[in-house]
């Protein structure tokens, strides 16, 4: 009635159940569209701030830890703690050996770290889609399937890295079924790995 230039939303679905939550986001944004508003979006659902907005901000402590488009925060995000938030993969310590990188505790060579990764430690985030399943006999890398779950049209796989002294849990999604226990080969896509600087006291 009072036809604001801005709305504010403060987690507005947060009690509706699943599939009426997901209608509602459809609605919510088609409504702000065609009425030309600006909102801002308060939420603890990602899904949800993914699907509104053209610009997601992650809060930390009360202050932005990073503005950036659903895509660019997928793609790029600015320190390990977002990446780990936004579940985009798994968090790997990695370790720093004269000219070449390994993951802790394996002899696994990896690609150089870009140049703002100093000092002898980093982390390591490894998506889903940087990994390849390949057969065990012939890989340098093998895993053992230790859950397996269903989501979205296929299976999300956690994997237990073999050749690790210290565990090293990674996932992939796939289009078939595995079983658990079963040993896989994996193949590393280095150009869609991210790296961050290892914590303090890490």
């Amino acid at each position: 009635m009072a036809e604001p230039r801005i709305v504010l939303f403060d987690e507005p679905l947060s009690n509706l159940d699943r599939e009426l939550r997901e209608n509602m986001v459809g609605e919510l944004a088609g409504l702000i569209r065609s009425l030309g508003l600006t909102a801002i979006y308060v939420t603890h659902d990602q899904s949800e701030a993914f699907t509104l907005a053209d610009q997601v901000a992650v809060m930390d402590k009360g202050l932005v830890a990073q503005l950036a488009s659903p895509d660019e925060l997928v793609e790029a995000p600015s320190s390990a703690k977002i990446a780990e938030f936004l579940r985009l993969g798994s968090l790997v310590p990695v370790r720093r050996h004269a000219e070449h990188w390994t993951f802790a505790g394996t002899e696994l060579q990896l690609a150089s770290a870009p140049d703002h990764v100093n000092g002898e430690l980093a982390q390591l985030l490894v998506p889903p889609r940087a990994l390849n399943l390949r057969s065990a006999e012939n890989a340098q890398l093998t895993a053992e399937v230790t859950a397996l779950h269903y989501r979205d049209n296929a299976y999300v796989a956690s994997l237990l890295l073999a050749t690790s002294t210290s565990p090293v849990s990674l996932q992939i999604t796939t289009n078939s079924r595995m079983r658990l226990g079963e040993r896989v080969g994996l193949e590393i896509i280095s150009d869609r790995l991210r790296w961050f600087p290892a914590e303090a006291g890490q």
